[in-house]
């Protein structure tokens, strides 16, 4: 397990090394009040930012800690003007102002960490406790100090923000449950197949892995096939399921998702062809939201359920299933239809709902076959309008008339499988909120900053 600086803080002050002091000090970028007779001539406390240290046989305790005198009190200024000044400590200068100012037998956590609280219930204390163990395999904080012009000091620290979201995310979800309050954060959904057993949602999860596997029989996506049909110039690839928990606006739990996924990685190059497919960019979907609020429009969404399993597979591609549901020997699945995970699937999709709306009167507005338009003119003359703009299978449509938007939506029901169709009020993680008395639409990410938080 690789150390990290934050490791210290659980330790008593005496017991911490110098270099290891000076790495939490820096790390928790905290200001330390120092005794006022370090610097009498000064007539103030003066209280430090930990910059940077080093060995140094001439200062007591064989340590220097160079510190930026942040904050006084009163406030100090030279020869009338504000000044900012950096000085070197040594380690007994330091640890005696620490000692002086916190008391002893504290740890370091305690002194300087303002949002350490006190554990209160066992499974909380095991969640603390259990922190060396989670971060394993998170990089060691880099802390980078740079001096900028007029003494002012930058410091950036960087982290695999992936790891450490995983981390605090375990780590809230379980104190949360053991302090009785309420997770406001995205459940932590199973990673891979082996983690969805022994969970307490197991029953849901596999629930919800049978449904996924029943639905791509159902849809024709693949078939079973002998081995010894298998061209030899193909090979069987493995497959994987995707785990996901969907959650409103507030973040309350909705439903467990689960999603059969090939393994792309073991495509060789040659035995697909097109593999990329447009989106539509936030800079669209903010622009049609604009749109609407200035010709009052209403906005609706929807989305088609199995996308990328509608699409016809025109390459020969065998694979197997994991665990529970894998084939005998001598067996395999043949896809019909593209799956998810296969490197051509998005382009897949992508040509045959642009195709699908082109060949319905639509006209693409942006080239990409992402955004497009639809307007019929009445028989009293006036012009029934629909804009429309596709993220993969999640769509966005802006109409001034509700009649004619829901004649499309059927229509495209017939060869689709769509969700509900309703008012715009969610997408891409972005709440939005239409008045379309007063003209105006609200877009959100409260939810998605608090989650990231």
């Amino acid at each position: 397990m690789q150390p990290t600086w934050k490791d210290a803080g659980c330790e008593l002050l005496q017991n911490v090394t110098n270099v290891q002091l000076a790495e939490y000090l820096i790390g928790m970028s905290t200001l330390i009040p120092m005794p006022q007779d370090y610097w009498p001539d000064d007539g103030v406390k003066w209280s430090v930012n930990v910059m940077e240290h080093r060995a140094s046989k001439r200062h007591q305790g064989e340590h220097a800690f160079q510190v930026l005198l942040a904050e006084s009190k009163p406030a100090y200024t030279a020869d009338g003007s504000d000044s900012t000044f950096a000085v070197e400590l040594s380690t007994k200068q330091m640890r005696t102002g620490i000692e002086r100012e916190y008391g002893k037998g504290k740890t370091l956590e305690q002194m300087f960490d303002n949002t350490y609280v006190q554990p209160t219930s066992a499974l909380s204390q095991a969640a603390l406790g259990m922190t060396r163990t989670m971060m394993t395999g998170i990089q060691k904080v880099k802390n980078k100090i740079r001096k900028r012009n007029q003494g002012k000091i930058e410091r950036s620290e960087t982290q695999n923000t992936d790891e450490c979201a995983a981390v605090a995310s375990a780590m809230a979800s379980m104190l949360c449950e053991a302090e009785g309050i309420e997770f406001a954060g995205t459940p932590v959904a199973p990673r891979h197949y082996n983690a969805v057993f022994g969970r307490t949602d197991e029953a849901m999860q596999v629930e919800a892995m049978d449904n996924e596997v029943m639905k791509c029989f159902d849809m024709g996506t693949w078939e079973i096939v002998d081995t010894a049909d298998i061209p030899p110039e193909c090979s069987v690839i493995g497959t994987c399921f995707s785990f996901k928990v969907k959650c409103d606006s507030k973040g309350k739990l909705l439903e467990c998702r689960a999603r059969a996924n090939a393994n792309g990685t073991q495509q060789k190059p040659g035995s697909y062809c097109e593999t990329f497919a447009p989106t539509s960019k936030f800079s669209v979907i903010r622009t049609i939201c604009a749109i609407a609020a200035q010709e009052n429009l209403t906005l609706y969404q929807f989305d088609v359920k199995g996308a990328f399993l509608l699409a016809p597979c025109k390459e020969p591609v065998y694979l197997n299933l994991p665990g529970r549901y894998k084939l005998p020997p001598g067996k395999a699945l043949k896809c019909k239809k593209l799956l998810y995970g296969l490197k051509q699937s998005a382009f897949g999709w992508h040509e045959m709902i642009s195709g699908w709306l082109l060949e319905h009167g639509f006209e693409d507005l942006d080239t990409d076959g992402v955004t497009f338009k639809k307007e019929t003119t009445k028989q009293d003359g006036t012009v029934s309008k629909i804009l429309l703009t596709i993220h993969v299978d999640d769509a966005i449509v802006a109409t001034n008339d509700d009649e004619y938007c829901q004649k499309f939506i059927d229509e495209l029901g017939t060869s689709f499988e769509l969700s509900a169709s309703s008012k715009l009020t969610w997408f891409l993680k972005c709440k939005v909120e239409q008045d379309l008395v007063k003209d105006t639409v609200r877009m959100s990410q409260e939810k998605y900053c608090n989650d990231v938080l």
